[in-house]
């Protein structure tokens, strides 16, 4: 579970955004399998989301990681039944970070 200390990671914004002060909507993309978008460096995005951005949208690709999965050699049902299942597994988790958003 994450607690509420700041995290001990920091997320940085390309150098070219950060010219774009006038930005107000961020596209937060989430890919499951990727170990920046979980725990403490998910944290930091969050962190950082809520100084830069005065909204953000979320996008959890569940059902794309089908492909990933289908190509080790599942069937395409099985492996966008286990996508689903991951998907949900990463939101059971990782929401404790998400809700720390305050522009939900």
């Amino acid at each position: 579970m994450i607690d509420d200390t700041k995290s001990k990671y920091r997320a940085r914004l390309p150098k070219d955004l950060l010219s774009h002060k006038n930005k107000q909507t961020c596209l937060l993309g989430i890919s499951m399998n990727n170990p920046n978008q979980t725990g403490d460096k998910l944290k930091a995005t969050i962190e950082l989301i809520n100084k830069r951005f005065s909204s953000c949208v979320i996008n959890i690709s569940g059902a794309l990681q089908r492909h990933n999965l289908h190509i080790t050699g599942l069937s395409k049902h099985d492996a966008y039944s286990q996508a689903i299942a991951m998907e949900t597994q990463w939101k059971h988790n990782g929401w404790t970070v998400i809700s720390k958003l305050s522009k939900l």
